[in-house]
């Protein structure tokens, strides 16, 4: 994946202003991807906020498909940068994740960050950096710190490599080809290859 086969460059001496900073676990800062080029002058905070088109479709796959079958009695899937603030010192977004309503109650839904842990994270793609990690232990960190904070399974889908790492607590974690059947929860699945074959899209 492209995370095992990409290096972080040499750390910057310079303080790295807050805004820079996309989320934040046990005190150490992660920024939004491309922030070195912020620094530098070469693009603006704007140039590296948004996704990229494929991210974005991957993610309307997803939601698509799980809030068709999802049990409403039982689960909220949430979208869009989920905000997730707990008592771990983790402030993370997450591009979707499925919450127990009986963990996530009605009283707890508030204009702030969840303070409850999902049971299901996805995340597509890596769209934070670290000056002191490389990709490859940014996702091993953020994973277990995740893991850590009450996060059951947590789903990464790699569109450069298309490669799936699938990480639950307390088991081993399995990376494979992105073309299989992956199974979200409750015997839901998903298949990014075979959607993406269907829909003609291949130049990414």
């Amino acid at each position: 994946m492209e995370s095992a086969i990409a290096s972080s460059s040499p750390v910057s001496k310079k303080k790295i202003p807050a805004y820079l900073i996309k989320e934040e676990f046990d005190g150490i800062p992660l920024y939004y991807k491309g922030y070195r080029e912020v620094l530098s002058g070469k693009k603006t905070l704007e140039d590296i906020m948004p996704s990229s088109s494929i991210h974005s479709v991957v993610l309307f796959y997803l939601v698509m498909l799980i809030g068709k079958k999802l049990d409403e009695e039982k689960y909220w899937l949430l979208g869009a940068e989920v905000g997730l603030k707990t008592t771990s010192k983790i402030k993370a977004g997450l591009d979707i994740a499925i919450f127990e309503k009986s963990v996530l109650t009605p009283d707890l839904i508030t204009r702030h960050f969840a303070n409850v842990p999902p049971k299901v994270v996805i995340e597509v793609d890596v769209d934070i950096e670290s000056d002191i990690m490389t990709p490859m232990e940014l996702i091993q960190y953020r994973t277990k710190n995740l893991h850590g904070s009450g996060v059951e399974k947590i789903i990464w889908i790699f569109t450069l490599s298309k490669m799936i790492l699938v990480a639950e607590n307390g088991k081993d974690w399995s990376m494979f080809d992105w073309d299989r059947e992956v199974e979200v929860i409750d015997g839901i699945t998903f298949n990014v290859a075979q959607y993406l074959k269907n829909k003609g899209i291949v130049n990414f």
